[in-house]
């Protein structure tokens, strides 16, 4: 956790384009046998590369299609939201509502 912000991932400019990468925050999603919430079987640094991957192509697109942001601003100034095809398999954790 940096700076006492939770966040799922950080991102940081390498030669001018954006690299994603996962926060420590996220490890437990992928390591902790323990965790209750949503569990992702997938390498780290694979998902890292196949996050980029994506961006990179969104962001070739955006050039085309500028009314289509490839980040989408979030609940404050420094969320941004990535949306992307779920290439994991997972799903979330959820629950029936009835009345």
């Amino acid at each position: 956790m940096r700076g006492g912000l939770r966040r799922f991932a950080a991102y940081r400019k390498i030669r001018g384009m954006v690299e994603i990468e996962l926060d420590e925050f996220a490890f437990r999603q992928f390591d902790d046998p323990t965790y209750a919430g949503t569990r992702i079987s997938y390498d780290k640094k694979a998902f890292e590369e196949k996050v980029n991957d994506y961006y990179r192509e969104r962001v070739n697109v955006q050039q085309e299609f500028q009314d289509r942001p490839v980040l989408v601003d979030g609940y404050a100034p420094f969320c941004k939201h990535l949306f992307m095809p779920n290439f994991v398999g997972d799903s979330i954790t959820c629950g029936r509502l009835c009345s």
